[in-house]
């Protein structure tokens, strides 16, 4: 079972996990700004120290796994890459 749910997350699922994790925060924020519960959130670290921990181990497995860092910036197009992409384009 224990390998069953260390299998189930996976960096993708804990990204996806952590940001949906935020929402009640900002629920809280947004619907009872003035409540007790809003200022206890606002004022307590204890949100960052969760979900800060919830990403450095997101971050340490991705290391562990080896990761790809770098393939994340090959997504974006370069100065060079976007004026071959207009050259063609010409009249």
């Amino acid at each position: 079972m224990i390998e069953q749910i260390y299998n189930y997350f996976t960096i993708d699922v804990l990204y996806m996990w952590i940001n949906l994790g935020v929402i009640p925060f900002w629920f809280i924020l947004i619907v009872f700004p003035q409540s007790h519960l809003s200022r206890y959130v606002v004022t307590t670290i204890f949100p960052f120290l969760l979900l800060g921990g919830v990403y450095i181990y997101i971050l340490y497995r991705s290391f562990i796994v080896g990761y790809d860092f770098d393939a994340n910036f090959s997504l974006y197009l370069g100065l060079v890459e976007l004026s071959r992409l207009f050259e063609d384009n010409l009249y």
